[in-house]
């Protein structure tokens, strides 16, 4: 979560994030992106939450010191404290409808008035395979029922896209093959996936393109969903 300072009180443009208070659920693997990223880019001063202990840990050995072990249905932040929250692939790991509301309209209460809320999902049932039982994503999301879900907690959405949208047709084609027994079971992120630098410079190469296409378009589908909505100021 991110709370502005002083100093610069101005919503960047893209993600609604100030120089400012922010709140990161779900820490331990977006680490970097989500503290060290907002902090240089925005002076942000960051809080982050975790539900494991391994994922407070894995920040603390990287010098975070602002962290706490928490339940993202059930914050322990007073109300209209935060600029910015940023929940990346954590409502998916809910594991039924109500801790995901409850996690929405928890956002809600700690977001400041004019405060800004950047989701990131995994996209559409259809693709769930066992990959998702080891990683225990327990749901994965449409585009109109996470708008939906955010304006039932109360929250305005700013922007919806579809996300990781080159890599859909193959990881598509993945999903169906597992699912016939033609692919492995379990997990795709194993020590034995990582390829080679070539393949990760490509890979690389790929999202970088995409991010750089998102900045002024939006995708209608895509392995993952993005959603920034705000928390309108009190009339």
């Amino acid at each position: 979560m991110v709370r502005r300072n002083a100093r610069d009180r101005s919503f960047a443009p893209a993600a609604g994030c100030a120089a400012g208070k922010s709140f990161c659920a779900g820490c331990r693997l977006r680490h970097r992106l989500q503290h060290g990223w907002l902090r240089k880019h925005y002076g942000a001063r960051v809080t982050g939450i975790d539900y494991s202990p391994l994922g407070l840990d894995f920040c603390l050995r990287r010098g975070e010191r602002s962290l706490s072990r928490a339940d993202a249905a059930l914050l322990p932040f007073p109300g209209n404290i935060f600029d910015l929250v940023v929940s990346l692939d954590v409502l998916t790991q809910l594991k039924n409808e109500s801790a995901r509301t409850a996690a929405l309209r928890e956002f809600m209460r700690v977001l400041k008035p004019g405060g800004r809320l950047l989701l990131r999902v995994a996209a559409y049932e259809a693709l769930r395979s066992s990959h998702d039982e080891v990683i225990r994503t327990y749901h994965r999301f449409g585009r109109k029922e996470l708008s939906d879900a955010a304006i039932a907690a109360g929250l305005r959405p700013l922007l919806l896209t579809g996300a990781n949208t080159f890599l859909f047709p193959v990881a598509a084609l993945w999903r169906i093959l597992k699912k016939a027994g033609f692919a492995p079971a379990g997990s795709d992120v194993r020590a034995n996936t990582r390829g080679g630098s070539r393949l990760n410079q490509a890979m690389m190469h790929i999202l970088k393109t995409e991010a750089a296409i998102l900045r002024h378009h939006r995708f209608s589908f895509g392995l993952s969903i993005y959603l920034l909505a705000a928390k309108d100021p009190i009339p």
